[in-house]
């Protein structure tokens, strides 16, 4: 670490500004964090750590005193970390996010707006992926933090919370929110940011219409031929196709990939059994996109039989 140490920040026991890299006391890093005038580590086994400036809590410890070494955040395993200018998020591996230091706009999550010098849960939100802590100071008064917190759900919705001063929650309001809501319009997300006042997101195509696709017999003895359309991904290029395939329609697996803009598959690995084989086609683009509705034909093309019997 290096740079200004005015509140210890390096965390190497000193408040001395350093013009080259210093190791702070502290290993085993696999991800840092910072945005204020204080630093975030996580360990490896999931051990959270913080240090410097903690006017406001922000270092989690139960105080309110500046720290020149790393300490302990008393928030059990954590996955994954992000810091506002006075403020620590901490995402744990169930999906549960909680936050701690400076909550004057609400950006803590958890329905006040009173500061926090340890980790409390985010109010109402579960089944968060990724985080990201915002804002920065207007000059050099806590007062006119712009804080806020963004979230990214497994459902690929983002939720938002804090200063609104400047519409950066996304909820077509400029009324500060101390509880995570909605952003207003956004689905199929799959990556988020943020900067002093305001948010960013990455956004996938909506999936396209079903793909329409066909079953064959052959061309060789005991073989499937499927082809599909090549569907509308909104300009993102195709990677490929994914095929699933099971013997009844609620059990299907992945079972093969083609690449790039290739609309056929041959299936050879056929039972010589009277079996119901059922087939599913995905785009990937690069996630998975639209898909076709489930098709079930006989495994038995040898004797000229199609379609799903019994």
């Amino acid at each position: 670490m290096w740079g200004t140490n005015g509140k210890g920040e390096l965390g190497n026991g000193t408040t001395t500004d350093s013009h080259v890299p210093v190791q702070a006391y502290i290993g085993g890093i696999t991800a840092v964090a910072a945005r204020g005038d204080f630093s975030l580590a996580l360990q490896s086994g999931g051990n959270l750590y913080a240090w410097g400036a903690n006017a406001y809590g922000q270092l989690g410890n139960g105080t309110g005193t500046d720290s020149h070494v790393p300490t302990l955040v008393s928030v059990g395993a954590v996955k994954a970390i992000a810091s506002g200018v006075s403020h620590g998020l901490a995402l744990q591996p169930d999906g549960d996010i909680y936050a701690w230091g400076s909550n004057n706009h609400g950006q803590l999550g958890d329905g006040t707006q009173t500061n926090h010098s340890i980790p409390a849960m985010v109010y109402t939100l579960s089944g968060v992926n990724t985080i990201d802590g915002c804002g920065g100071l207007v000059g050099f008064n806590q007062s006119t933090d712009t804080g806020h917190s963004l979230a990214l759900k497994a459902d690929k919705t983002v939720w938002a919370w804090g200063a609104n001063i400047y519409g950066q929650l996304g909820n077509n309001s400029t009324t500060d929110s101390s509880s995570p809501i909605k952003v207003n319009t956004l689905s199929n997300v799959v990556g988020i940011g943020c900067g002093r006042a305001h948010s960013l997101a990455i956004v996938l195509p909506p999936p396209g219409p079903p793909l329409n696709f066909d079953v064959q017999p052959g061309p060789g003895v005991g073989q499937i031929q499927l082809s599909w359309q090549a569907p509308d991904t909104g300009g993102v290029p195709l990677t490929g196709f994914k095929i699933y395939r099971g013997t009844t329609a609620g059990n299907l697996m992945p079972h093969a990939v083609v690449s790039g803009a290739t609309f056929t598959y041959t299936d050879s690995s056929l039972s010589s059994s009277l079996t119901n084989y059922y087939y599913k086609v995905t785009a990937l683009n690069p996630a998975e996109g639209p898909a076709s509705n489930v098709d079930c034909n006989r495994a038995y093309p040898w004797l000229g039989q199609l379609g799903c019997i019994g």
